[in-house]
Parts: C-alpha cells; sequence; structure tokens
C-alpha cells in the first residue's frame, strides 16, 4: 500500500509539471503575438507618416518650395548650379545653402522635379563674378568679359571721330563722364547680353532735333525758324549745299544726348588770310549809311594752330594755339557818309568795341577740319571779357538774350532794313524794345555761346541779309 501511494503521488506530480509547461509555452505564444503586431503596428505607422508628410525646402529665409523627398531635391539643387556654371562659364554662389523643414501634405502638397527646377530658376539668386560699368559712380553695364567690354566701348567710341585729311592730328577719344570698370559679385540676373549692352550704348537720352525741309524752304529761313544762324547750321550739317536744298531733305538742327558722350580732341595748322585794314574818308556827299571802296585792298597771309574738340561728333570748341604772319595784308580805303553813327577810331578802336585784333573776317572761309567753305556771316573782334559794347546807331532793340551759337547777344534795328547784331557778350545792359543811342553801352564782351575766347560777333544786315561789316564801321 505505501509503494501504491507512492506511484500515485508521482503521476499526480508529473501531471502538474505537464500543466505548468502547456500554461508556459501558451504565455510565451501569446507573448510573441503581442510583440508582431506592435511591430507591425510600429511599421505601419511609420510608413502612414511618411507617406503622409513632406519636406518645405529653404534658403536662408526664402521658402523655395514643398518637396516629397530630401535627397532627391539636393540632387536638382546640385543639377542646377552645374547647369548654371556651365551656361556662364565660371562659378556661381548663393547667400545661403538649403535647408529643409518636416511639414504635412495635408498643408502643402510637395512638387514635382520639373516645377522644382522652375522656381529655382526663377527665385534663387545666383551670384558671379563680372565687370560692373560705371558712370558718374552709377551702375551703367554688367557684362561677364571685361575684354569684350572694353572692344565694344572702343568701337562705340570710333564713330564719333570725323573724317581728317592727313595734315590733321587726332590728340585723344575719351567719355566726357566719369567711366570706370570694377570687378564685382552680382546678381546673375543682371547680367546684359551683348545685345543689351549695345542698346544701352547707342541709345539716346534727347533726339535729335531735325527739320525736314518742305518746299520754298531755304537756310536763312530755317535758321530764323530755329532761332539760330546758317553758320550753325552748315557746322551741324557739312555736307548740306544751301543752293540746293530739296523737299524731303533733313537738316541737323540740335544733336540728341547719348547716353556716353565721347569727346574727340584734334590739332591742325592751316594758312588763312589776314583782313586788310580800313582806311575811311569821309565824304559829305554820302548818306549817313553810304560806303564807296576807292581801293580794294589785299588780304594778308597768316599760319594758324587749332585745338578742335567734337562732342559727339559735333564741333564743340576752337581754340588758336598759335599765329605766324606770312605775309602782310594791304590797307583798303572806302569813302563814307558823314551822317552819325559810330566809327572807326585809331588803331583798334572799332566803334563798337576797342579790340587787341581781328580774329575772323567776313565772307566765305575754309574750315580746318572738313575743308569745305564755310560763310562767316560778320567779324569777330578779341578783346578782354567785360569791355564796354557800344550801340553802332541809334535804333531800338529787338532781341536781348541767349541765342545756341551767338550765346548772350543784342540785335538792333536801326530803321529802313538796317539791323546790326553784338554776340558771345558777358552781359547785357539793354532789354527788348528799348530805344538805343549812338554809343550807348548795351553789353560786355564775353566768350559765351559757340566761342573760341573772348571777343565781339559784329554783324550787320541789310533786309535780312548779312552785309561786309567793313563798309559800315
Amino acid at each position: 500500500m505505501p509503494e501504491m501511494n507512492e506511484t500515485g503521488e508521482r503521476r499526480r506530480e508529473r501531471r502538474r509539471r505537464a500543466t505548468r509547461r502547456r500554461s508556459s509555452r501558451k504565455r510565451s505564444n501569446q507573448s510573441w503575438y503581442w510583440l508582431a503586431g506592435l511591430l507591425v503596428l510600429v511599421v505601419l505607422s511609420a510608413v502612414y507618416y511618411r507617406q503622409s508628410s513632406c519636406y518645405e525646402m529653404c534658403l536662408g529665409e526664402q521658402t523655395i518650395a514643398v518637396v516629397a523627398d530630401k535627397g532627391e531635391a539636393l540632387e536638382v539643387w546640385e543639377a542646377f548650379l552645374e547647369k548654371q556654371e556651365e551656361k556662364l562659364g565660371r562659378a556661381v554662389v548663393t547667400d545661403a545653402q538649403p535647408a529643409f523643414t518636416r511639414v504635412s501634405k495635408r498643408k502643402a502638397g510637395p512638387v514635382s522635379t520639373a516645377e522644382l527646377e522652375q522656381k529655382l530658376a526663377a527665385e534663387v539668386a545666383l551670384k558671379t563674378e563680372a565687370c560692373v560699368l560705371k558712370v558718374d559712380g552709377e551702375p551703367f553695364i554688367t557684362f561677364l568679359d571685361q575684354e569684350e567690354l572694353e572692344n565694344m566701348l572702343t568701337e562705340y567710341k570710333e564713330r564719333f571721330i570725323p573724317e581728317k585729311d592727313e595734315d590733321v592730328s587726332l590728340i585723344s577719344v575719351e567719355f566726357a563722364e566719369r567711366v570706370e570698370m570694377v570687378k564685382e559679385l552680382v546678381d546673375v540676373r543682371s547680367l546684359d547680353t551683348e545685345e543689351a549692352v549695345k542698346e544701352k550704348l547707342y541709345s539716346l537720352k534727347v533726339p535729335d532735333t531735325i527739320h525736314v525741309v518742305q518746299k520754298g524752304d531755304s537756310f536763312w529761313d530755317i535758321a530764323i525758324k530755329y532761332e539760330t544762324t546758317v553758320s550753325e547750321l552748315l557746322q551741324l550739317n557739312p555736307q548740306a549745299v544751301p543752293e540746293k536744298l530739296m523737299p524731303g531733305d533733313e537738316i541737323l538742327i540740335k544733336p540728341g544726348k547719348p547716353q556716353l558722350s565721347v569727346l574727340v580732341t584734334m590739332e591742325t595748322t592751316v594758312t588763312e588770310s589776314i583782313p586788310a585794314p580800313t582806311k575811311y574818308i569821309d565824304d559829305a556827299s554820302l548818306l549817313r549809311n553810304d560806303r564807296r571802296v576807292v581801293e580794294e585792298g589785299a588780304p594778308g597771309e597768316k599760319e594758324v594752330t587749332y585745338k578742335i574738340v567734337f562732342e559727339n561728333g559735333h564741333e564743340s570748341t576752337m581754340e588758336v594755339l598759335a599765329e605766324k604772319v606770312l605775309k602782310e595784308p594791304v590797307e583798303r580805303v572806302v569813302k563814307r557818309g558823314t551822317r552819325t553813327f559810330l566809327a572807326r577810331g585809331v588803331g583798334r578802336n572799332f566803334g563798337v568795341v576797342s579790340a587787341t585784333r581781328v580774329t575772323s573776317d567776313y565772307g566765305w572761309r575754309i574750315h580746318p577740319i572738313y575743308k569745305t567753305r564755310r560763310f562767316h556771316e560778320g567779324i569777330d573782334l578779341a578783346a578782354p571779357v567785360g569791355r564796354s559794347v557800344h550801340a553802332y546807331t541809334s535804333g531800338t532793340v529787338t532781341f536781348a538774350g541767349r541765342t545756341a551759337g551767338l550765346g548772350l547777344a543784342v540785335y538792333i534795328d536801326h530803321g529802313n532794313g538796317l539791323e546790326t547784331r553784338y554776340g558771345h557778350l558777358s552781359k547785357i545792359y539793354v532789354k527788348k524794345g528799348q530805344k538805343v543811342s549812338t554809343g550807348d553801352k548795351i553789353g560786355a564782351v564775353g566768350s559765351t555761346g559757340l566761342s573760341t575766347g573772348p571777343h565781339l560777333h559784329f554783324e550787320v544786315r541789310k533786309n535780312g541779309k548779312p552785309q561786309n561789316p567793313w563798309d559800315y564801321i
């Protein structure tokens, strides 16, 4: 019996152990199931999170676009930089590198690769080193190739060099403005193309003033219409022939102003005539304004060296550098009526002004540069600035002000179609409509307008046509 009890107790113990093992295996299986489920949940959550979120791509504080993948966006960025460097042929830089911030797709959808490329091209400010042309300190042109830009500037300046003979020396060709080239980092989008550079260079700030010749027009009519002189028109239109104007011809009245003004300086030595001094013999049988030439006399010759400056292809100033007399002039003798008017006095007193010399005579002369005949409508009497200028005879002031060529000028109507003009004054002492008497002080010698130095330009006109002043003073 004791043995049987022991055997039964063992069986019960084995059963208890078996039950515990089965319970342990069941609990172990449940744990694995739970862990597997948790892992699946984590994976699904990660996939969902990845699929439901994207990235905001920024450069500094500038938002470029929302992208789905950072890696792909960076590849597009690098390709964009390489493409720009290949296009420009040099390195480019940016102020910042791309940064990414995760955002929800619910707020913003990501762009495609093509859309990202377009946004980068449109919105990213790339910089590269370029040549900046500055005019008076302000940027004017931005160009990659400095040598090519210098060639374009040289070509631009050369177009303003007038045609010249072999005896005319070219001294300098330079810009009137302060022009400089500097190397700077610039926004690629601000670079000028070759076409844009030429368009900027050759455009005008102010257009030319052009007169289209109509039937019946003459140089005299055109000069009066635009308040200028025939000599000034001929200077601006050296190829024009006043006697052969045709309807449709274009006459330049006032040159336009380009973006960059070019100054061309030349020097030349020419032979010019010296006006013959005039000896007057009073004749009571002649009226006040009548003149009779007794002896013609003969002009002398002199060698004159000029410095001439052209601005944008048109003569701006002419300066006498040296003079040498080759042949003395022969005196001219003229009878004049003894009526009241200013007369030439002793030495260089020409009545209207006390001058030091005659710098330019009345009539046709050869232009120093163009070698064409030009008509000088008066005489030029050199005198110091400020010296008094007097009315030739009594009359009424018809003009007192500034003109394009004569600068400050006074016109006086003396009646019977006689008019005198006084140009390049520094001061005017009369006004339009004022009555003046013989010898009245009407102004002071100057160098205003188109002038080579201080002098009085004195003109005499009869019924609007220029007369030889030597027949009157």
